[in-house]
């Protein structure tokens, strides 16, 4: 489902797209605000999705353009840290990587972009990700009246093969292809209704 703001998400020219939205209607457009406010809280709270997005999910870590760990709220220009199960980039420490580009913060609607980036202990420019640097993912809750809506929506998914490290380039090929022919649904559908789970985590 594209949200009724869509400046956030970029427009589709080129791969694949792929997406999870999960939603939760109120009894009262205040017990939706009420959702949506903790909703919104866990969204902005990377470093605890995978507690959110349960067994299934990747961990994920907040960090700073050197790749030092951070707390809190993030901010456009850090980084996160993506621990997938099973074997990760080399050329990443073993890590996947995107940069934060983008934060829309508004009244019933809060939204996050991101994009595949090089690594900050890399020395290669090469991307540290499975799909390259044309890919996005926006990450996003909304309220409508007495619905909260919760949407991770990934655009222009194309697998990274621009790397010299042979291993990389299999793995990468094969979690881009996976993910795009839906592996990865039920990890972001899973951390969708965790961001609108009622009960306090």
């Amino acid at each position: 489902m594209e949200p009724k703001e869509p400046g956030i998400v970029p427009p589709q020219v080129t791969g694949r797209e792929s997406g999870a939205t999960a939603e939760k209607n109120m009894e009262t457009p205040a017990k939706a605000a009420e959702l949506f406010a903790i909703a919104r809280r866990r969204l902005l709270d990377i470093n605890n999705w995978k507690k959110y997005g349960g067994i299934i999910s990747a961990e994920f870590q907040l960090t700073d353009m050197d790749g030092n760990p951070l707390e809190g709220p993030p901010q456009v220009g850090n980084l996160i840290r993506i621990d997938l199960p099973g074997p990760g980039p080399q050329k990443g420490d073993g890590y996947d990587w995107v940069y934060i580009e983008d934060i829309q913060d508004r009244t019933d609607f809060t939204g996050i972009r991101v994009r595949p980036v090089t690594a900050p202990t890399s020395d290669e420019s090469a991307t540290s990700h499975f799909f390259t640097d044309a890919a996005t993912s926006t990450f996003i809750v909304q309220r409508e009246g007495v619905k909260v809506i919760a949407s991770e929506l990934g655009k222009n998914e194309i697998p990274n093969t621009d790397t010299q490290n042979i291993i990389d380039k299999i793995r990468n090929t094969l979690v881009a292809m996976g993910a795009s022919h839906g592996a990865s649904f039920p990890q972001w559908k899973s951390l969708m209704e965790g961001f609108l789970d009622w009960e306090e985590k």
